[in-house]
């Protein structure tokens, strides 16, 4: 039995069957230090960066400053050495530009000339400005201390600043903030400052980053990308900073002209695609990034606030050591606890809220829905062979058809203003369909076709058959040779609406709802029949390629079920599907022949067709909701590049007057994959559970990945009132895998619990922060202990 995927689930199953005490302890020096880190939006070259006090007031004296001015290098990296002025407390670290200073642009375009030509596009460097500042507020400089500076760090700085001039401790004030900005931005650590920079534009660095200083770096490109407009990037660094300090971010859009979080993540989808396009990046993070920002943007646009908000903060947020690990433990078994034990009483029922969640999922998802759902989708599909017969009727010149039936659905046809009008109004399966779909497709097709007849020698002799002797016969015979070749150009568009409905199931596509991309193809084909006083024998070819590019279909709607009484549970929400690129092609052979006189005869078809697709897209995100007003959110993005599929299908026969008909037949379709090459995948799926006494709603979002041939990366995330909890686990999803695994589980504070599982079952692990141990992990008769550096002890 394979226990990998055992162990990710056990971690807080054993949590059920906690006891727990203990202490805390924690302490620092306000010794001058060093502050070292990274500059980037993007990377900062040259750039002059200083550090200053914050008085009490918020007030930063920047004519006196703690440290020497140091210069970012070529990567932005740069270290401060702190002087005599710094008497401790927290710090503002400020970046700004000298002559020489320049940014490594970081987004598909930074500077455009007055015709709105990109002049600066991602990868290129420019010249920053004078004006040019970016800021960090630190809590405190002891020792060696990290501190990025970035438009993220920026934001947080403001805000920290103004919780200051409130009245609250700087350093308190440093530590809410940046975990506030972290944590509305979705960030799994609350820490801004210790986060690696990364050049996003260069494919050594995004190799050598982690999946999460890769969100980082890209989410803080992104904000700015957001706020840029046609503008320069110095004026959106200060406006973005500007407007959370005043009133943070909305979850989505309603006509404010502020950055909300859904413009934000939409910038950074455009942003993963130059990533991804880098030239020798292959990291596989990209792509599992690339899904869970799909996600996120899909959760942000359908089910987001639009009250801006400036982020939570956990309760134990910037907790070091001893201290933040004993915290990371009471926060699994808090939720441990939540999950998996029972309230009291006998009838007593665990997850409560979220068995009433997976109860309303079940309801809007049943059986009647998925019928009423398949009745829209045979409505659709004989949409699309209506189109198919109307693009026939145009290359022949006829005229359109009115009306269309494929597999006992009607499809009437009529041209209209805005292009022609494709319609279903019938009883399918049992439901209600009324479908529209509007077509304003753009299509340019060339084909041409000759047939040539070479008469039998005989026949050429003057020997030609009669009519009747045609009759009786058969056709004249000789040989008739038939080519034909064509290219097609389509651009596609059609609008989509409508409804299927039951006494109890009611599915709509709203207005708004689309199909869109562009076909490039060409064909070719040639058969050859000859016809003789003995037989005949038949041979034909046929080829075709054929190109999709920019692919999107986008439904919106609901579903809504009606229970017993006058429950009813619906989803509402959208999907939508893209295909950056689909490739096609198809090739067959085939051949017939007969002997009259011995009355024997063979023949064959063999075919073989090759799809490839890349960057393909799925997202759907929407919310269900009963009538009694409970709901949650769910949203799930799949992503998927280089896949490669060769079918075949082969068929022979025979026949004699020996032998009776004998017949072969074989189909076989294989994704061309090997250890070296294989489909990359990543899947991503968002919602919000119900965990009493936790929180109200906890966001769970897992992630996973394929790392290889057969091998998978599986992240789980939960978040709620700004902490966060993160399980990493890498799958073996071979037969012969070997026992055993190991898992880690990191939250906001940056603690990280690694567990391993030997072979023969049993557990060991340690806590770490920052690199530096304060616990083992370890079995005493079958139950985990963990055994803190101060010599404490406790139980899961």
């Amino acid at each position: 039995m394979n226990k990998n995927w055992i162990l990710a689930s056990a971690i807080t199953a054993t949590l059920a069957a906690c006891g727990g005490g203990g202490s805390s302890s924690g302490g620092g020096s306000s010794s001058p230090g060093t502050v070292s880190g990274g500059a980037s939006k993007g990377i900062v070259i040259g750039g002059v960066v200083n550090a200053y006090a914050i008085a009490d007031d918020g007030s930063v004296d920047k004519s006196s400053s703690v440290a020497e001015p140091a210069t970012t290098a070529d990567d932005g990296s740069y270290s401060l050495t702190l002087n005599r002025n710094y008497q401790g407390g927290a710090l503002l670290i400020e970046i700004t530009a000298e002559d020489g200073t320049t940014m490594r642009c970081d987004l598909a375009v930074c500077q455009r000339d007055s015709q709105g030509t990109p002049t600066v596009s991602f990868g290129d460097d420019y010249p920053l400005a004078a004006d040019f500042s970016m800021q960090a507020m630190l809590p405190s400089a002891s020792g060696t201390v990290s501190a990025s500076i970035t438009p993220l760090t920026s934001a947080a700085a403001a805000l920290g600043l103004q919780k200051v001039a409130a009245g609250a401790r700087a350093g308190d004030a440093a530590i809410a903030a940046n975990a506030q900005v972290a944590n509305k931005l979705g960030l799994a650590s609350s820490d801004l400052l210790s986060q690696p920079i990364v050049d996003i534009t260069n494919a050594e660095s995004l190799n050598a980053a982690g999946k999460e200083a890769l969100e980082y770096n890209v989410k803080a490109a992104a904000a700015i990308a957001a706020a840029l407009a046609d503008g320069r990037i110095e004026d959106a660094l200060t406006a973005f900073a500007n407007q959370y300090k005043s009133t943070g971010m909305a979850d989505k859009e309603d006509g404010d002209p502020s950055v909300s979080v859904e413009e934000l993540l939409e910038a950074a989808q455009e942003l993963m695609d130059k990533v991804a396009a880098v030239d020798g990046a292959d990291n596989e993070d990209i792509d599992a990034l690339a899904t869970e920002i799909d996600v996120e943007e899909g959760d942000a646009e359908t089910n987001g606030s639009t009250t801006p908000s400036q982020g939570d903060v956990p309760d134990d947020v910037g907790s070091q050591g001893l201290q933040a690990s004993k915290a990371f433990v009471k926060q699994l078994r808090n939720v441990g606890t939540a999950a998996f034990l029972e309230p009291e009483g006998e009838d007593g029922e665990a997850l409560t809220g979220f068995a009433k969640q997976v109860g309303m999922a079940s309801d809007v998802l049943s059986t009647d829905a998925s019928a009423v759902v398949e009745a829209a989708a045979m409505g659709l599909n004989a949409i699309s062979y209506a189109f198919e017969a109307v693009q026939d009727a145009k290359a022949d010149e006829e005229p359109l058809p009115e009306s269309f039936e494929q597999e006992g659905v009607t499809v009437a046809i009529a041209q209209v203003e805005g292009g022609i009008r494709y319609s279903v109004d019938q009883t399918i399966n049992g439901a209600a369909v009324v479908l529209t779909a509007l077509d304003d497709s753009e299509i340019d097709e060339q084909s041409t076709e000759t047939t040539e007849f070479t008469p039998a020698e005989q026949e050429q002799a003057g020997e030609v058959k009669t009519a009747r002797a045609v009759a009786i016969e058969g056709p004249q015979n000789g040989t008739t040779e038939t080519t034909e070749s064509g290219t097609s150009e389509i651009t596609a568009d059609m609008q989509l609406s409508g409804s299927a409905s039951t006494d109890t199931v009611t599915f709509t596509i709203a207005e708004g709802s689309l199909f869109e991309g562009s076909l490039v193809g060409e064909w070719s084909g040639s058969e050859t029949d000859t016809q003789s006083a003995n037989g005949y024998q038949y041979d034909g070819q046929y080829t075709d390629e054929f190109t999709v590019t920019n692919l999107r279909a986008i439904i919106n709607g609901s579903l809504e079920t009606a229970l017993e009484g006058e429950q009813t549970v619906t989803f509402s929400g959208g999907l939508e599907l893209g295909v950056e690129r689909f490739d096609s092609e198809y090739s067959e052979e085939w051949g017939d022949q007969s002997n009259w006189q011995e009355a024997s005869g063979s023949g064959y078809d063999n075919s073989q067709s090759t799809v490839m697709v890349d960057g393909f897209e799925l997202t759907l995100s929407g919310s269900i909701a009963n009538n009694d007003g409970d709901a949650f959110n769910a949203s799930l993005a799949l992503q998927a590049d280089g896949i490669h599929e060769v079918c075949t299908d082969e068929y022979s026969y025979s026949y004699s007057m020996d032998e009776p008909y004998q017949w072969d037949a074989s189909y076989d379709c294989s994704l061309q994959e090997s250890a070296e090459q294989y489909a990359s995948a990543a899947i991503a799926v968002s919602f919000d559970i119900a965990l009493d006494g936790v929180a109200d709603f906890v966001k769970l979002t897992a992630t996973g990945t394929r790392t290889g041939l057969e091998e998978a990366d599986l992240d789980v995330e939960l978040a709620y009132s700004g902490n966060t909890l993160t399980i990493a686990h890498t799958a073996d999803l071979s037969e012969d895998a070997p026992e055993g695994g190991s898992v880690t589980v990191s939250n906001h504070n940056d603690v990280v619990m690694t567990l391993t599982e030997d072979a023969d079952g049993e557990l060991s692990g340690t806590i770490e922060q920052d690199g530096v141990k304060y616990a083992d992990i370890d079995e005493d008769a079958g139950v985990p202990v963990i055994t803190y550096t101060d010599g404490e002890f406790e139980s899961f």
